[in-house]
């Protein structure tokens, strides 16, 4: 039997025994391509600019002020106190983490009021509110305030291409408030302003978002930035009905209504409801969690 020298012996035994080197969790993960990873290392938060939800869905529908938007600007509701919150159309908005629990699948209303202060476009419309998603395909639905009306539009999750789009008529008022509702009934689509019906669409190839957050004062996807005031902002898993809807614009433009608005709302159980009434945030900037996914910020 062949013998080595004991170095080269130990040499050998250390050679076979090296275990394979591995990359480190993170790099592993990311290997997999996530479209969100968190390592949760960053520094101790503290309290965020945030919107109250006095929807069902509670503390999970919490929405935040994004880039310091005006708080407590003149609100929608006549012969009220109620106040607003005031976007500048370049980087603000107010924006709900998606989660499913909040994302309704089926029937839904979005009710809100708003207030443009400067002109749609059709080249760029400016996009006071949506839940939406996009990629090579869109899902779910968003409102534009273009040159010819507020816009509807919802997508079918195959293409780029819009499967409703109801635009009201006449261009929008700088300065002037609107309230507009968008409901689905499961079957079709229905877009108020002002209390009265703009039109109606089969929707029957609507896919609903997945994975955009409820976003107001812009598209889901941070582009299309809306200048002016946003107001009471509603999500409902149900289509309520044109009655419903009138009675909620009549409540808002009356100087001494029979109920409160935000009683009005609240009967009707909205999933998500923010009044955006928030005084200025006072306390320093919140530190986040980095997505590191390739969903990204």
């Amino acid at each position: 039997m062949k013998t080595y020298p004991y170095s080269l012996a130990a040499t050998l035994v250390a050679i076979l025994t090296i275990p394979t080197a591995r990359a480190d969790y993170s790099s592993t993960v990311l290997g997999l391509n996530p479209v969100a990873y968190y390592r949760l290392n960053e520094t101790t938060p503290v309290p965020g600019d945030t919107a109250a939800n006095l929807g069902t869905a509670g503390a999970i529908g919490t929405a935040f002020y994004i880039n310091t938007p005006l708080h407590q600007a003149p609100g929608a509701l006549v012969g009220s106190t109620d106040t607003a919150v005031g976007l500048n159309g370049t980087s603000q908005r107010v924006a709900t983490p998606f989660d499913s629990s909040i994302n309704p699948m089926g029937p839904f209303t979005a009710e809100f009021w708003v207030n443009p202060a400067v002109s749609g476009s059709s080249a760029t419309p400016p996009c006071p509110l949506s839940y939406f998603s996009t990629a090579s395909a869109r899902y779910g639905w968003l409102i534009y305030e273009w040159d010819t009306g507020w816009k509807l539009r919802m997508y079918n999750g195959v293409d780029t291409s819009p499967t409703v789009e109801i635009t009201s008529g006449g261009a929008p008022n700088v300065g002037q408030w609107y309230h507009l509702a968008a409901v689905y009934d499961g079957t079709n689509a229905y877009f108020y302003v002002n209390g009265e019906l703009a039109g109606q669409q089969s929707a029957a190839r609507y896919v609903p978002n997945n994975g955009g957050p409820f976003s107001i004062g812009a598209r889901a996807d941070g582009s299309f930035w809306f200048t002016g005031y946003d107001d009471e902002v509603a999500l409902y898993t149900n289509a309520l009905s044109a009655a419903e809807i009138l009675t909620h614009y009549q409540n808002g433009t009356s100087a001494s209504p029979g109920q409160t608005y935000q009683s009005l709302v609240l009967a009707s159980h909205p999933i998500l409801y923010y009044r955006l009434d928030e005084p200025d945030f006072v306390g320093g900037s919140p530190v986040t969690a980095a997505n590191l996914g390739s969903l990204g910020a």
